[in-house]
């Protein structure tokens, strides 16, 4: 009963629960390498106060404060990079955004617990998929889905190539 009303067309105001459940429980979501996460939004004051944000995810965290970004600017940060310290420094960005955005299982340090993982455990593109899908709105996040490819896709003619026989 998040927004709406009691049944009588009185609106009832959203219970403390319910502001809470995504950045408690998150919403499952199914990796690039096929593994199932629960994560949740990532907001850049959030992450700002980790006290942890690289040099080269400022100026993408500075202005999510003020305006929307869109997915070309995150696919653009997580593109490769010319040289091995900017590489690094990417991927570190990648690190903090997946730490603060899963929340089942937990990434930490030195993982010991069954609900805790260590960020080597993650591949690049899984941290890539997760750094895209975490600065995405709640109610986003909650409906996104990975659409299964065809087995065979479709040439520039629309037609499919045969396969040659044997």
């Amino acid at each position: 009963m998040a927004e709406g009303s009691n049944g009588t067309g009185v609106k009832v105001v959203t219970p403390a629960a319910e502001w809470r459940r995504m950045r408690e429980e998150g919403v499952q979501q199914t990796l690039l390498s096929g593994r199932v996460v629960r994560l949740r939004t990532v907001t850049p004051d959030r992450l700002l106060k980790t006290g942890r944000v690289p040099d080269i995810l400022t100026p993408i965290v500075t202005k999510m404060l003020f305006e929307e970004v869109d997915n070309d600017e995150l696919n653009e940060f997580i593109k490769p990079r010319d040289n091995v310290a900017d590489n690094l420094a990417m991927i570190e960005g990648l690190n903090v955004v997946c730490q603060a955005g899963m929340l089942y299982p937990r990434i930490v340090d030195n993982p010991q617990a069954e609900d805790e993982i260590s960020i080597d455990d993650l591949t690049l593109a899984d941290r890539g998929w997760v750094f895209k899908l975490v600065f995405q709105p709640a109610e986003v996040l909650a409906r996104f889905r990975i659409e299964s490819l065809g087995d065979v896709e479709a040439g520039a003619d629309g037609k499919r190539d045969e396969q040659p026989s044997e």
